[in-house]
């Protein structure tokens, strides 16, 4: 196993803890600083593994519907004007388990095995800059534990909810 695929292993582990156990309510709980909810969080984890993955692999990244959705995730909300092309029921538990389920297995295959013959690739990245697959991998695998840090901190927001 590399280093990025046991490194991304290890911050989608932290990024279960921090959010499994929330409620719907949580999960949509936006601040009145007006931070992105858990939910769209989530989503954008979710669409940035698809879109950095699919392409690290050579896949259509909008091979399907759902897959269009995934990769449109990675930049809607986040780093453009779109609005989130997720539905409030396509982000309750269920919806957000199947994305992350969806892009945790097209980043294991990106991250593992035939990697090394895939790091020099150039590909777009998220915010539109040429990047090789190495650069991918560092983005993939440091990705969840950032926007993990920013889960815990409005779970920590006093006017977070308690259930």
């Amino acid at each position: 196993m590399n280093g990025f695929l046991a490194t991304w292993q290890f911050t989608r582990g932290r990024l279960a803890q921090s959010w499994e156990d929330l409620s719907d309510t949580q999960l949509h709980w936006r601040s009145p600083e007006g931070e992105n909810s858990i939910a769209e969080i989530l989503a954008h984890i979710a669409g940035c593994e698809h879109f950095l993955g699919k392409r690290l692999l050579s896949e259509d990244p909008v091979a399907s519907a759902y897959d269009a959705k995934l990769d449109a995730g990675a930049r809607a909300v986040f780093l453009n004007e779109e609005s989130c092309p997720w539905s409030a029921e396509e982000l309750g538990h269920d919806g957000l388990s199947a994305m992350l389920a969806a892009s945790a297995a097209t980043s294991e295959r990106a991250l593992g095995e035939g990697f090394e013959g895939r790091q020099d690739k150039e590909q777009d990245s998220p915010l539109g800059a040429t990047i090789t697959g190495f650069g991918a991998a560092q983005r993939m695998a440091q990705h969840a534990g950032y926007h993990t840090g920013q889960i815990w901190m409005l779970r920590r927001h006093p006017q977070f909810p308690k259930s």
